[in-house]
């Protein structure tokens, strides 16, 4: 099974489609949708590590994951200095601590890899590059992605899965600036690069079968 975690609806839409996922009626808390015959689970967290958190608790907690599954974290991200496009997440720092995480890069593909910080300016909303300064503690570094839930995710996934059983893809879609995103945009962000998406989430689904080819 491939635990699929998304922030917003307008992330999901795509991947909802492609892979038939219908909403589960029984979870009336979260916005859950699976397809059990193609062995995915994609459930939206909503915005901010306290959700994210809580929705990965909740689903992994009411369906525990076996040995062979995946927990993919999929969204979009800001960009550090000369960040842009697609990447596979290799270092996880959560600002708010400066813990850094890093996720076992055990199968092939196709992406480039770069770190995420993980928090939100000022505790609320979107990263923005005003509040970069030097030596403030809302800096990101240059090169790294930005976002608000891949931290958390990690850390409430590391009670069910291993390092190497967690993915975090990131898109690219600002560069801190707030009015810069928006769900129409971010839709169609995602169907930009849907097909890199799909590929690499049946290329999952075959490793939780037992059937890599890696």
């Amino acid at each position: 099974m491939i635990y699929l975690f998304t922030a917003l609806y307008c992330e999901a839409h795509p991947l909802i489609r492609e892979f038939g996922l219908v909403r589960n009626p029984k979870n009336t808390w979260l916005q859950e949708f699976d397809n059990e015959e193609a062995g995915l689970r994609l459930t939206i967290t909503g915005v901010g590590e306290i959700a994210a958190a809580a929705a990965v608790g909740s689903v992994c907690g009411g369906y525990p994951p076996a040995q062979d599954d995946i927990l993919l974290n999929v969204g979009i991200c800001a960009r550090g200095e000369g960040a842009d496009g697609i990447f596979l997440c290799n270092q996880i720092t959560e600002q708010a601590t400066g813990r850094t995480f890093y996720p076992d890069m055990l199968y092939r593909h196709d992406f480039h890899e770069a770190s995420i910080v993980t928090g939100t300016a000022g505790g609320m909303g979107l990263w923005n590059r005003a509040d970069d300064r030097p030596g403030s503690r809302l800096a990101v570094p240059a090169g790294a992605l930005y976002d608000m839930e891949a931290a958390a995710i990690y850390q409430a996934g590391s009670l069910f899965f291993g390092p190497h059983q967690m993915m975090f893809l990131k898109i690219v879609s600002d560069s801190g600036a707030a009015e810069e995103v928006d769900a129409e945009g971010t839709e169609r962000l995602m169907e930009r690069y849907q097909d890199s998406l799909t590929d690499y989430i049946r290329r999952m689904q075959r490793i939780a079968c037992g059937n890599n080819g890696e």
